[in-house]
């Protein structure tokens, strides 16, 4: 591949931004990427920050997956125990389905707790 403004000079890199094959003269070295020089500098930039921002947001959103898995199974435990203990102490059969739910919401906390749900992580 040859440089898109010196098509006698072979790319060395390509634009982050446009794509466009880069030589030594136009490509400006970023930290994470090459740019076209004086045109594409600011976007690759943004490009960049846009991805840290994106580790940050992927990570918070973990969190959030595991706390949402744990609230499920502890909100299961207690439905459960309050839609079941009637029937067992006293035969009431009022809050049964408060107990099938509770069931459903325990059920389903621990099958995300199994399968690990999460975002991939990007390094």
């Amino acid at each position: 591949m040859n440089c898109f403004n010196h098509p006698d000079l072979p790319a060395l890199g390509l634009c982050k931004s446009c794509g466009k094959g880069l030589c030594r003269n136009c490509m400006s070295e970023l930290p994470d990427g090459l740019a076209c020089k004086n045109r594409c500098e600011d976007r690759v930039t943004l490009i960049n920050r846009i991805i840290d921002n994106n580790k940050s947001v992927l990570a918070a959103a973990n969190v959030q997956i595991r706390s949402g898995t744990l609230f499920m199974i502890v909100l299961g435990i207690l439905l459960s125990a309050f839609g079941f203990l009637p029937v067992l102490i006293s035969g009431q059969k009022d809050m049964v389905f408060v107990g099938v739910m509770g069931l459903v919401f325990l059920f389903s906390g621990l099958l995300r707790l199994r399968s690990k749900a999460q975002y991939p992580e990007i390094k």
